[in-house]
């Protein structure tokens, strides 16, 4: 081996053996271990309440996946209100749909299931007549300013 080879190695090793492995070697604590830093003496913070496992089980399935034995639903799986109109582009929302980016991850369910309603009452409305408003509504809309 030459000199230079020799040196190349030399210093390779030097650089290895001075990093240190403080990120590697920190201080930790281990899950519901003692510790002094919280006042109720555990290393770990209470799970905070309605907190649900993303692997538990779902007590809803067409809520929570819009399909129902392989077979997307056909009604809206929540009850509807004035402020939650009807829709059905949940998968989309969910999974995304050619360059759309999938959305379950930053949208909860119930949002999506209202941002669907949204774009069906909006999908219905292309065709809607003043004479589809129930009298009542239109006499709430005309007493408006």
């Amino acid at each position: 081996m030459n000199a230079r080879a020799s040196f190349v190695v030399l210093l390779c090793t030097a650089i290895c053996v001075a990093c240190r492995n403080d990120m590697y070697n920190q201080p930790k604590k281990k899950p519901l271990a003692e510790s002094e830093f919280f006042k109720d003496g555990t290393s770990a913070r209470p799970i905070p309440a309605n907190t649900v496992a993303r692997e538990d089980a779902i007590e809803d399935v067409a809520f929570s996946t819009e399909l129902v034995n392989g077979v997307y639903v056909t009604q809206l799986p929540l009850k509807l209100t004035p402020q939650a109109p009807i829709g059905h582009f949940y998968d989309v929302i969910t999974n995304g749909y050619g360059v759309m980016y999938a959305y379950a991850s930053r949208i909860e369910p119930a949002d999506r299931w209202a941002i669907s309603a949204y774009i069906r009452a909006l999908q219905l409305s292309h065709n809607a007549r003043s004479g589809d408003v129930p009298p009542d509504e239109t006499a709430k809309l005309r007493a408006q300013p």
